[in-house]
């Protein structure tokens, strides 16, 4: 794949940082068309966040283009709202879909070939493509309703993903050809927590100790970390080392 054909869309709050991706992103923004990074949290509510990262992602990911969602009546969806908003922005052949939560070593992105739509899919109470990683080619995206909000037996992304895999069959699944990657499924959520001291609400579905490593391989990504985000992951290790679950 010729990733210079290609714009990245990631959707995440303000008030959590991902410093493993952010390092992610800035190995690899030079490879990307563009980058579009949104900011899902609506203006409305971003003056009652606890912390509000806005100001330092904006800063620290200069490559990128921060979008910030505007307010949004209780009818829409956050999701859906920011993926249309970098999508009209976006003008590549292709869009990356990616979550902060997703991590792939760049000469392993570099070695994926070429297709209509690269994805990946897991299974569990449902086999599904995730929208983690969803690679898609702008035409096919254009062919679709760009439904992303949740309906009755669907989730985010779903209705999308059903839509383009009509349109082709030239699809190309990582987990079929031994790709390596790392979806930490949960750690959003897990942060939120983490951030309001709510450690025994905590799961990352496999144990504490992946958690703890995450949280330490985030401290030593190699890239700025706001202050007061640095405190929340060094408290949060610190409880689990001391009151393990």
């Amino acid at each position: 794949m010729n990733w210079k054909n290609v714009d990245i869309v990631v959707v995440g709050p303000a008030d959590i940082d991902y410093p493993l991706f952010r390092k992610f992103l800035h190995d690899v923004h030079y490879s990307f068309n563009k980058i579009y990074y949104v900011i899902s949290t609506p203006v409305e509510h971003n003056t009652r966040l606890l912390r509000n990262l806005k100001s330092f992602i904006e800063q620290d990911l200069w490559f990128a283009e921060i979008l910030q969602v505007p307010d949004i009546d209780g009818l829409d969806d956050w999701r859906h709202v920011s993926t249309n908003l970098a999508l009209n922005k976006s003008t590549a052949e292709y869009v990356l879909f990616i979550e902060p939560d997703f991590l792939i070593d760049p000469p392993t992105l570099y070695s994926i070939p070429t297709h209509d739509i690269i994805g990946y899919y897991e299974t569990g109470a449902t086999e599904r493509i995730w929208p983690s990683f969803l690679c898609v080619k702008r035409s096919i995206i254009d062919k679709t309703s760009k439904i992303f909000y949740p309906m009755i037996n669907y989730d985010h992304f779903d209705l999308f993903t059903e839509e383009c895999l009509k349109c082709t069959n030239d699809v190309f699944y990582l987990n079929e050809h031994n790709i390596e990657f790392t979806h930490y499924s949960g750690v959003t959520q897990n942060l939120t927590l983490c951030g309001l001291e709510e450690y025994q609400s905590v799961t990352l579905g496999t144990s504490d100790k992946s958690f703890i490593t995450y949280l330490e391989n985030s401290l030593n990504a190699n890239v700025k970390i706001e202050k007061n985000w640095s405190n929340v992951l060094q408290t949060t290790i610190f409880y689990y080392k001391t009151k393990p679950l």
